[in-house]
């Protein structure tokens, strides 16, 4: 892995290009807090000249990991992978407290496993607990600021009757949208079976090992792609409405290429992850005929923009809406900072960026704001409410789905 990573950062020019798309390095204007800066340092410590210490890993914490140096990078250097790779360097060092490396794992599991993240969610806001729940925070961060808890979904989507099925399609639901955003993941079905599929829902299909793989634990994140791959044996389409989790699962090829029994398996399964916005698009979406005036702003969710160079589709669904008036976001494909669990261990910084997120949000003045991400439904979602706004923010399928409902 060493030797794989290092040649990962030696494709580094050092050219600046990613500086001004890094949102870290724009907030405090430093270079170790920059992608470049963050590449020497993995560098650095690879040939020895530093160790891998407690300041080279507080640098790589502070990463949102959003990407958005790939799309700026002119010499195709692989950001995403060379983050998780060196992560997963400083993980095996134990570096961290038993109580840091506790509390991390921790939270991890929680966060992939929808029962327990629903009932500690629901529990906390029954008694009256908005910040960060499972008490970690104190472990988890140096910030004094915490984050706060996100607010499920309520309500039931409505049946419709559906034209028959000629294809069929897994569709993945995710677990902190089956815990949080179960009306979200009923209106992606809706919209599927309205283009014709039958979609099947892997009752063993757990987590996809995002979160974990992202945070340096890789070991887990492999465990748990054999496992979704093994879940979904079918050769058909595996669809997520969950940026985070696309992103994952089209690079599992990546993350088991050393595994002699999944590797060839894992590009297979790569290659059919399909992201909702992104298979509607290509499969031929059928607008509903009632109109819907709206101004609907589009937020980019940083694994879907940047980790899958998924842009342009969602915009031109939300767009043949008839009665949508699409508006173009300042930064729309900068990071909000939920970002994974950064929200969770970085909360200042996150709270910066969804402060600069929501004043462009405020000024474009949309009815809705429309994204493809758990993590920014929550936490744009949160910004709204403690701004006491009218704007609502909604995935893309559930701006979609619900245009049909007028028809």
């Amino acid at each position: 892995m060493r030797n794989d990573l290092y040649d990962r950062t030696v494709k580094c020019i050092r050219c600046g290009f990613c500086l001004e798309a890094c949102p870290t390095f724009v907030l405090t204007g430093q270079e170790t807090e920059s992608p470049r800066g963050r590449i020497y340092l993995v560098r650095s410590a690879i040939e020895n000249q530093i160790g891998w210490s407690e300041e080279v890993q507080a640098h790589l914490d502070s990463c949102l990991g959003c990407r958005a140096c790939e799309t700026a990078c002119p010499s195709g250097v692989q950001y995403g992978s060379i983050l998780e790779m060196a992560r997963e360097s400083l993980e095996s060092k134990r570096l961290r407290t038993w109580k840091q490396r506790w509390a991390r794992k921790t939270l991890i599991k929680t966060l992939t496993r929808p029962n327990r993240l629903r009932m500690q969610t629901a529990v906390a806001l029954k008694l009256g607990i908005k910040k960060t729940p499972f008490a970690l925070s104190r472990h988890l961060s140096s910030d004094e600021q915490e984050a706060t808890l996100p607010i499920p979904e309520t309500g039931k989507w409505p049946q419709s009757e559906y034209p028959k099925p000629t294809r069929q399609v897994y569709f993945l639901q995710g677990c902190a949208m089956r815990a949080l955003f179960k009306t979200t993941n009923a209106a992606t079905v809706d919209l599927l079976r309205r283009h014709r599929c039958e979609v099947i829902i892997s009752r063993s299909a757990g987590c996809c090992g995002a979160l974990a793989t992202h945070v340096g634990l890789a070991d887990e994140g492999r465990k748990l792609a054999r496992s979704l791959i093994d879940s979904m044996p079918k050769d058909i389409p595996v669809i997520t409405n969950s940026a985070g989790c696309g992103s994952a699962m089209k690079e599992y090829g990546h993350l088991l290429e050393n595994d002699r029994h999944y590797a060839e398996k894992a590009v297979r399964f790569a290659n059919r992850v399909k992201d909702i916005s992104e298979f509607l698009y290509e499969s031929g979406f059928v607008p509903p005929k009632a109109s819907t005036p709206m101004r609907v702003a589009y937020h980019d969710a940083c694994h879907l923009a940047h980790g899958q160079g998924v842009r342009s589709q969602p915009r031109e669904l939300l767009a043949l809406l008839p009665g949508i008036d699409l508006i173009e976001l300042e930064e729309a494909d900068r990071c909000c900072g939920s970002a994974g669990v950064y929200n969770l261990t970085q909360p200042k910084l996150a709270r910066e960026l969804l402060e600069r997120k929501w004043n462009f949000i405020e000024e474009a003045k949309p009815d809705v704001v429309a994204t493809g991400n758990p993590g920014c439904l929550a936490w744009i979602a949160q910004a709204a409410k403690e701004h006491r706004s009218a704007i609502q923010v909604k995935h893309t399928a559930v701006v979609l789905a619900e245009a049909y409902l007028k028809d």
